[in-house]
């Protein structure tokens, strides 16, 4: 290895510029250039860089050496020449979870779970780390209609869908355009509890992002219980919209789902 290792401009920029082979001597000894040089393989070590190099400038993001930031994005048919890849992984997310994990029998295909909702009229929000799917949910107004499937608590109301019974719902479902279901909310299982707990915050911001966008007053949802779980540790708000019933091995039930808009601000906040 050479005894001058290139970097150029100053620390305090935030990137580093490794792609010119010399463009200025750092003036250190061989063994100091080789700890640099190790030093860029391990993350965690980042801050000795800053130490060796003080007149550094950075001129690619420290994404490239930690992988990308875990984000959210709302799906839509309006912009899949955008997200089409991403729906994708999405689908294939889902099938890993409800049909490779709980075993639900669920429409698949190739490795993907999908089913009559998953229409130009529903919306996505998945949390991702570049194509990575971490979690996501669907959501669906209650005014939708295609052939004879409107939406999912509705259809079951109806007896349309002979895997959920009938009373579902205490109440007559309704169609009302500021009412969405939320439907196939989860979170990877293999995350550790601190990921888990990101991701829910994605979850429940994307909630309240998209409920503001789409004027939605309110939101019906059916989940299992531990998924319930999940989204009352997301500071979501959840109420009993129906008795209990087993589908697919586990205890469901549908719920009245609120977003809290004071904690969405102090995150805002806090951001």
């Amino acid at each position: 290895m050479p005894a001058e290792i290139a970097v150029c401009g100053r620390a305090n920029e935030g990137t580093l510029d490794l792609r010119t082979p010399i463009l200025k001597s750092c003036r250190k000894k061989r063994s100091d250039c080789s700890e640099l040089i190790q030093n860029l393989r391990f993350p965690d070590r980042l801050s000795r860089i800053f130490d060796k190099l003080p007149e550094c400038r950075f001129a690619f993001g420290l994404e490239q050496l930690t992988g990308p930031a875990m984000q959210s994005t709302e799906i839509t048919f309006d912009n899949f020449a955008e997200t089409g890849g991403l729906f994708t992984e999405m689908l294939r997310a889902r099938y890993r979870h409800f049909v490779q994990l709980r075993r639900w029998n669920l429409p698949n295909v190739r490795g993907l779970e999908f089913d009559q909702y998953d229409t130009p009229e529903s919306i996505y929000c998945t949390v991702h780390e570049g194509k990575t799917v971490l979690g996501g949910f669907r959501m669906t107004p209650t005014t939708a209609q295609c052939m004879t499937t409107s939406y999912m608590l509705r259809d079951a109301q109806l007896g349309l869908l002979p895997g959920l019974p009938s009373n579902v719902l205490d109440h007559s479902a309704p169609q009302d355009a500021a009412i969405w279901e939320v439907s196939r909310f989860f979170v990877e299982d293999t995350l550790s509890a601190r990921e888990r707990r990101d991701v829910r915050g994605h979850l429940e911001r994307g909630l309240s992002r998209l409920a503001q966008e789409w004027n939605i007053s309110a939101f019906l949802c059916i989940t299992s219980v531990t998924a319930a779980l999940l989204m009352r540790r997301a500071r979501l708000s959840i109420t009993s919209a129906g008795p209990r019933f087993e589908a697919g091995g586990e205890t469901c039930q549908a719920y009245h789902l609120t977003v809290d808009a004071k904690s969405q601000r102090s995150d805002a906040d806090a951001a």
